[in-house]
């Protein structure tokens, strides 16, 4: 289950650091986007804040140059018609050469700029709350910005329908100004009164194509930025999570190299403690009890009849047997610590070699009326002749300490010719293993050394030697058993050619 979840777990953490980043930017870069859109409209608003500002500025600016020389006259005709509108003296004049000239007021003069300022993209027209000319009636807008205007006001600028397009309307206050006075002093209106306004048109088209373009250019800016800083964010993440993939597998790797080591130091102090328990203990033992029966002898040797000294001679003979494997095993396995054990790999028959161990240990299994049996292939291996030799000694030595009197003990072997290896089990009837035995047999860090059927002490590195020395040799050893059934234990050795089997030797 845990293996399951862990792929989409990976999947999802994947997704979430590549996606989380890129949203992010997206949104950076979106809000830059609208910010910089509404900057634009922004622009365009001011950009025809300013186009009204200047045509007004003219407009007025011409209205005073009127309005200071107290009009102007100019040649009657049908574009310029006498104002009827206009209330002034000598408003009709005949010059001396006999040209009918009419009075042009400000307001006169605004109303013809206007027409002529139509034919092009700009639209004026002069309003009043007030108007005397029906013409100059202002629309609702108009009045709306007029009456904003007497409450401080100072211009008014939006976006107003006109057919089928839109507009720019900028509208800004006329103030009467002493000028003025000649021809509004009449109607009320004192000097900084609002007498109307002047409104200034033009397409919106105009600026909205510029806008337009403006904003085509800035979204496919943002666009390049956020594929580049996508692109660049994503090289960044991965190169970044490949670095730290590598910190954490360097990490695991010192994690491994400090595990291994560690558990090779807990090891060796293991081995130490055990051979310290060995020689304090397992060693001192045997040699106060042999110290101990001779100190004895020497004492009361003439107080001890023949059959109490045999008895002792006995006791005194299988501790010094015990001292001696003892012994013999710390050598064995000092020496293959030290890397003094030269490995000689030699061509040798297999049935001889275990043959020659039980030839060694037989005058041991006939003392307990164990029978031995050698029923093994007559296989040619390539082992250190000694190394293996010993191996077999030490099986078979464990075999008859715990297997009762008149049990059986059987040497087989088979090739394995797909491994190129021949397998030998040792098989016996004894007492069997506990299981909790059995896990650490062939741990020298680890005591296992019980007692054989007749009392026969162990030494616990048999067994650990055993497996020691088959590794040099390209070898393994397992053990099968169970308390009362006997145990098979089982190695391997490298072959060196076709095996031929027999029948066996049954001692």
């Amino acid at each position: 289950m845990t293996h399951n979840t862990a792929r989409p777990n990976r999947l999802w953490t994947t997704i979430a650091v590549y996606c989380v980043p890129i949203i992010l930017w997206a949104g950076l870069v979106l809000w830059s986007y609208v910010w910089n859109l509404n900057g634009l409209k922004a622009n365009s608003h001011n950009l025809a804040l300013e186009k009204g500002r200047m045509v007004f500025s003219v407009i007025e600016a011409t209205r005073m140059w009127n309005a200071s020389h107290g009009g102007l006259y100019a040649p009657t005709s049908d574009m310029s018609p006498s104002n009827p509108y206009l209330i002034a003296k000598e408003k009709d004049i005949v010059s001396p050469s006999g040209q009918p000239l009419t009075l042009i007021n400000p307001a006169y003069m605004t109303r013809q700029l206007a027409a002529i300022m139509s034919l092009g993209d700009i639209n004026i027209h002069l309003t009043s709350l007030k108007p005397i000319n029906p013409n100059n009636m202002p629309t609702d807008w108009e009045r709306n910005s007029l009456m904003s205007f007497e409450n401080g006001v100072k211009e008014n600028l939006d976006i107003l329908p006109s057919g089928k397009e839109q507009i720019y309307a900028y509208m800004a206050p006329l103030s009467v100004k002493e000028p003025c006075m000649k021809c509004h002093a009449v109607q009320g209106y004192k000097v900084g009164d609002v007498r109307g306004g002047i409104r200034v048109s033009f397409p919106v088209t105009a600026l909205s194509l510029a806008e337009e373009n403006a904003v085509k250019k800035l979204k496919n800016v943002h666009l390049i930025v956020f594929v580049l800083i996508t692109i660049l964010s994503s090289s960044a993440i991965a190169w970044a999570r490949y670095l730290i993939a590598n910190l954490r597998r360097e990490r695991n790797s010192r994690d491994d190299v400090i595990a291994e080591r560690t558990q090779a130091l807990q090891y060796e102090v293991g081995v130490k403690n055990r051979l310290f328990s060995i020689i304090s203990h397992d060693l001192k033992s045997p040699f106060n009890s042999l110290l101990g029966m001779t100190h004895m002898m020497s004492n009361m040797g003439d107080q001890l009849n023949k059959k109490k000294m045999a008895e002792y001679a006995k006791d005194i003979h299988e501790t010094g047997e015990h001292i001696f494997e003892l012994v013999q095993n710390l050598l064995e396995w000092a020496r293959l610590q030290m890397d003094g054990a030269t490995i000689v790999p030699e061509k040798v028959a297999l049935n001889n070699v275990l043959q020659n161990s039980v030839d060694v240990l037989l005058p041991l299994a006939k003392d307990k009326n164990i029978q031995i049996k050698n029923q093994t292939c007559n296989c040619q291996v390539t082992v250190d002749k000694e190394m293996i030799m010993a191996v077999v000694r030490n099986i078979l030595a464990n075999a008859i300490k715990f297997t009762p009197s008149g049990g059986k003990i059987t040497l087989h072997a088979q090739s394995l010719e797909g491994d190129a290896t021949a397998q030998i089990t040792i098989e016996d009837t004894g007492v069997g293993i506990p299981q909790h035995i059995i896990d650490n047999i062939f741990s020298i860090d680890q005591k296992t050394t019980t007692l054989g059927t007749d009392g026969e002490a162990g030494t616990g590195l048999g067994l650990p030697l055993c497996r020691d020395m088959l590794d040099r040799n390209g070898g393994k050893i397992w053990v099968e058993s169970a308390v009362g059934f006997g145990s098979k234990f089982h190695f391997t050795l490298p072959l060196a050619d076709k095996p031929t089997c027999n029948t066996g030797n049954e001692i």
